[in-house]
């Protein structure tokens, strides 16, 4: 283990314990340890440790006030950690989605922790915060605000790819796929009903949206 895969692991244990939460609550340097974590995602780590770095921010933003999980909203897509500032029919050459498709595109029995951590981390926000419908307004060019292409992320490359994907860990595939389900669960559970109807243009409509992504 090295140093920087040892401080994520600690971080990570940390995260877990109530008197922290309490601490980063009354804490005005909270954003310290988010800001380290993905100082660590920027420096081209190994998948394992980025799946660590993710399930870290999972565990820290897992609390009743939702301040930081509010503002790592709006530092992920400062950095790009999904490539949503893409324009339509531009090549995914950053992000976490190269994590699955770097892999995926090979013969190989494969591993894709930073993907599953990923994946953790999305469903702690999903479940922590409202839905971002504004995240990214203004910035992503022809793509839409909010989640749509974090939904689309986990629909049309994570599961639908899934069962072709020669998983090395028989574990990780089947925690990777609960994770996707669950992660369309929580934004069901929060999206109006109501919703669920179309409309001139699914941007302005993510409960049509989300029905229609599997189809």
């Amino acid at each position: 283990m090295n140093i920087i895969e040892g401080i994520i692991k600690i971080l990570e244990v940390i995260g877990r314990l109530s008197e922290v939460h309490e601490e980063l609550k009354n804490n005005s340097q909270q954003r310290n340890i988010i800001e380290i974590l993905l100082r660590f995602l920027r420096s081209h780590i190994s998948s394992d440790l980025n799946g660590h770095a993710f399930r870290c921010l999972a565990q820290l933003i897992s609390q009743p006030d939702t301040s930081l999980a509010d503002r790592l909203w709006t530092r992920l897509e400062d950095e790009q950690t999904l490539f949503t500032w893409r324009q339509n029919n531009e090549p995914i050459d950053k992000g976490i989605e190269l994590d699955f498709l770097e892999k995926y595109q090979t013969e190989e029995r494969t591993r894709c922790p930073a993907t599953v951590g990923f994946c953790y981390l999305l469903s702690a926000l999903l479940r922590t915060t409202k839905l971002p419908h504004e995240l990214g307004l203004a910035r992503r060019g022809q793509k839409p605000p909010g989640i749509h292409l974090h939904m689309e992320y986990v629909s049309k490359l994570l599961l639908r790819n899934w069962p072709k994907r020669n998983f090395d860990d028989f574990h990780e595939k089947w925690e990777l796929a609960g994770l996707c389900l669950e992660i369309f669960e929580i934004v069901l559970e929060k999206e109006n009903p109501l919703e669920f109807r179309p409309m001139p243009s699914t941007i302005n409509n993510f409960g049509y949206f989300i029905f229609i992504i599997f189809f």
